[in-house]
This record gives C-alpha cells, structure tokens and sequence, in this order.
C-alpha cells in the first residue's frame, strides 16, 4: 500500500481490471468559531480581572 492507495482484484476473467481506489484521509475535529471566541473572553476577563487586583494593591 503506497500513498494511502489499493487496488481491489480483478472483476473479469478478462483483460479489463476494476481497480477501486480508496484515498485514506485524516480529518481531525474543527472548534467552532463560537467556542474560540468564548475561550478568548475567558481569558481576557482572567486578564482584565488580574490588572483590576494589582491595581487595587498598588
């Protein structure tokens, strides 16, 4: 198996061959643009939350 590829036997006793080519692809799963951004107003109130408490003790 070379390149993620295979071909099947033949279908006749002829000369013809059916070859099925299967590409072998690796999807990986995607966050939703709504997830990031909820992630990043996660951390910028844990940032903005940091700056506000040094603030106050300075």
């Amino acid at each position: 198996m070379e390149d993620g590829l295979y071909a099947n036997s033949r279908t006749s006793d002829r000369n013809d061959y059916y070859y099925d080519y299967q590409d072998w692809v690796v999807s990986a799963d995607v966050p939703e643009p709504a997830t990031l951004a909820g992630l990043g107003m996660v951390a910028g109130g844990m940032l903005l939350a940091r700056r506000r408490k040094a603030a106050a003790s300075a």
